[in-house]
């Protein structure tokens, strides 16, 4: 756990260093995604199924971008019925200008953090489980691409679509006689979005 957070509070240290080297603006975003989180659970190897739906989240970003790279914090929030995420990470894009359209590719790294209703279940063959863990803490990693629109000096309108994996993990009891012990795994988060971006000059 404290390597997670050692590692996502230097990641945030080198983008927030890094930019303020470069000359440019400092810009505010905010998004609304179409989430699918791949969850998956195993109990003594056989497959434990979890919701994996498209889900809603809400996101805020603060950073710095220039004429070809942008360096953000961003924090998104995904709700579920039972289970809450919450995610921090710093984020690397590098940009393509032509007019006033821009193609971006980057890389993002940071902290997930999930947290789980104790009545949490979900089938499990013809039976049930339950998630033992209130919370559980994991690292994420992975990309994000797309493309940003900017109708004036300040505003930006953004679409993209983002892959991270991560090593969020839970306990998992299936209600199977005495129980049986297993475990929930997050491999990857899918997130599409629109962003409405504030250049701060």
């Amino acid at each position: 756990m404290k390597t997670f957070l050692a590692a996502a509070i230097a990641l945030s240290c080198s983008v927030v260093s890094t930019g303020s080297a470069q000359a440019s603006d400092a810009f505010l975003s905010s998004e609304l995604s179409s989430v699918k989180p791949g969850w998956q659970g195993q109990a003594q190897q056989q497959n434990v199924e979890l919701d994996t739906s498209q889900q809603q989240s809400f996101g805020l970003r603060i950073g710095k971008v220039s004429e070809q790279r942008r360096y953000y914090l961003g924090l998104q929030l995904v709700s579920a019925d039972k289970i809450q995420m919450t995610s921090f990470t710093g984020n690397h894009d590098w940009l393509w200008r032509a007019g006033s359209v821009s193609f971006f590719s980057g890389l993002t790294a940071g902290v997930d953090i999930a947290s789980f209703e104790p009545e949490l279940k979900v089938g499990f063959l013809n039976d049930r489980y339950q998630i033992k863990a209130d919370t559980a803490l994991g690292f994420g990693y992975g990309g994000q691409a797309g493309f940003l629109w900017q109708p004036s000096s300040h505003l930006q309108l953004e679409l993209g679509f983002q892959l991270r994996k991560s090593t969020l993990s839970a306990d998992i009891e299936v209600q199977l006689g005495n129980g049986l012990p297993g475990n929930a795994d997050l491999e990857d988060l899918q997130r599409a979005y629109i962003g409405l971006n504030y250049r701060i000059d």
